[in-house]
């Protein structure tokens, strides 16, 4: 086709001329339309992404605002960005925030329920129990080498690891029962 349309372009009468430049004309404005529905493809794929980088960017102006450590927001954007480049697409939290409160503990339990019933501590308990702690259980995603509990730490929570691996260290501490008197 291409080469019709440029044969056209020299043609012998105006009427041929016209019609060449019309069937060029038609075939940018195709092309044109298929140029911009790549681009509209390429930028929905990607909209997740973009979407993160904006939240990145917000997070870092407040944390300079704030005059965070630069370490310390180092290690936030990270997290952040770990958590939600990885996320998909739905917020638990803010789901189970929107449903009617029989939903919340159904739902909370068919995720958690299976999980809290494997800890030895939880086994026996009963079925309202167990909804009780699905409906207070809080995911949280840690990164290779995130410290989530420091010795000497006052624990007001209680982590129960789904996935991954944990890697525990201790210091010992001198024995403080030795009195010489």
């Amino acid at each position: 086709m291409y080469y019709v349309l440029n044969a056209l372009e020299h043609g012998a009468t105006t009427m041929e001329k016209g019609y060449a430049m019309w069937a060029e004309l038609v075939r940018d404005i195709i092309l044109g339309m298929v140029a911009g529905l790549m681009t509209t493809i390429t930028m929905a794929t990607s909209g997740d992404d973009q979407e993160v980088q904006i939240k990145l960017r917000s997070l870092r102006g407040w944390m300079i605002s704030k005059n965070v450590p630069k370490m310390f927001q180092i290690k936030v954007v990270d997290y952040c960005n770990e958590v939600w480049s990885n996320r998909s697409g739905i917020n638990i939290d803010e789901l189970l925030g929107d449903v009617p409160p029989a939903m919340k503990l159904n739902l909370s339990t068919f995720l958690y329920g299976s999980v809290i019933t494997n800890v030895p501590l939880f086994r026996g308990l009963a079925e309202e129990v167990i909804g009780a702690l699905c409906n207070v259980v809080r995911p949280i995603m840690v990164l290779k080498d995130q410290e989530v509990m420091s010795e000497g730490q006052t624990g007001r929570e209680m982590y129960i690891l789904m996935t991954g691996e944990v890697r525990t260290s201790a210091t010992l501490l001198p024995d403080r029962c030795t009195d010489p008197a």
